[in-house]
């Protein structure tokens, strides 16, 4: 695992304080499901029911939000996937496993 070393502290511009600490660089949390790919790291939004990531749909920047199953059935998915409002931003695809759903 690759290591980065941080200054605790500096006194100055000038004169670093020697003292450091190595952490463990960012782990990777890329995760894909289906067609949609997205980074646990890149967390633009979390609420009550959901969370929202950037994420790709194939070779496509997309948002993507990850939804806990139980607050979301099938027909909920079907309907939004179907909607076309320039008030609501489009659905382009939906993916689930048991625990969650996504759509983007």
């Amino acid at each position: 695992m690759e290591e980065v070393d941080i200054p605790l502290y500096q006194l100055s511009a000038d004169n670093p304080v020697s003292t450091q600490v190595s952490i463990p660089a960012a782990i990777d949390k890329s995760l894909s499901i289906g067609n949609i790919s997205y980074n646990a790291h890149d967390l633009f939004s979390s609420g009550s029911f959901s969370q929202l990531f950037a994420g790709t749909l194939g070779e496509k920047s997309v948002a993507v939000e990850k939804i806990p199953a139980a607050y979301v059935d099938s027909g909920t998915v079907a309907w939004l996937l179907n909607l076309n409002n320039m008030n609501v931003v489009k659905v382009l695809h939906a993916e689930h496993d048991p625990d969650f759903k996504y759509a983007n």
